[in-house]
């Protein structure tokens, strides 16, 4: 049965309130409270300020909230600018959002390329689930030419850092010989990581290997 590489989209959590401008570290907290209590709405409100001032962590949890429809109404367009503004400040996961409001077409037209630079600038920063969509369109040849080698490395990085479909999807190229020298014993240590997570797609995948193999 032939496989296909598998990825993972949006990572909407909040991040924390650490090290932020002075104009919004009390804020920030005071959010992360109503976060754990579940009173979005209280969050919003809290966050608005510092996030019009220009706070990036605000301003990428505001985009958290647009996503997920917390404490206002869905709308990724207006999580899509707040993702944006963050990301011109450097965060990471704001950056990875937008390469997956890109690539599913969240918000804004579906755009593999934008998708890609988005994805490329937060996994030089070593975020691993960008790592391992950024593989997936190398893969698939979206918004870039096809290359499995490239993919591979990709995959690598994300699966050195624990990532259980970034570990899957390395056995499927080992598996399938997909820009590596075909190896069931290597795909079956990639399976036998992510399915050490839990991960079901890898479960199965070694199970199919074990009948292939006798």
């Amino acid at each position: 049965m032939k496989k296909t590489v598998l990825m993972a989209y949006l990572l909407a959590v909040s991040l924390p309130a650490v090290t932020a401008p002075e104009i919004g570290q009390r804020q920030l907290e005071q959010a992360a409270i109503a976060h754990e209590q579940r009173d979005y709405t209280r969050e919003v409100a809290i966050l608005l300020p510092s996030a019009i001032q220009g706070n990036a962590l605000a301003q990428y949890n505001l985009g958290v909230l647009y996503t997920n429809g917390q404490g206002v109404e869905k709308d990724y367009v207006i999580a899509r600018n707040w993702f944006e503004k963050a990301a011109e400040q450097g965060v990471v996961g704001a950056k990875y959002n937008l390469g997956v409001f890109y690539q599913r077409g969240r918000g804004v037209e579906q755009d593999y390329v934008r998708a890609r630079a988005w994805y490329e600038q937060a996994a030089t920063q070593g975020y691993a689930s960008a790592q391992r969509n950024l593989g997936v369109l190398y893969a698939n040849g979206q918004g870039v030419a096809k290359n499995y080698i490239t993919a591979r490395n990709w995959f690598e990085k994300a699966a050195m850092q624990g990532d259980a479909i970034a570990q899957y999807n390395l056995g499927v190229l080992y598996e399938s010989g997909w820009g590596v020298a075909q190896d069931y014993t290597r795909a079956r240590y990639w399976y036998e990581k992510a399915a050490s997570q839990g991960y079901t797609a890898a479960q199965t995948a070694l199970l199919q290997l074990q009948q292939i193999q006798r």
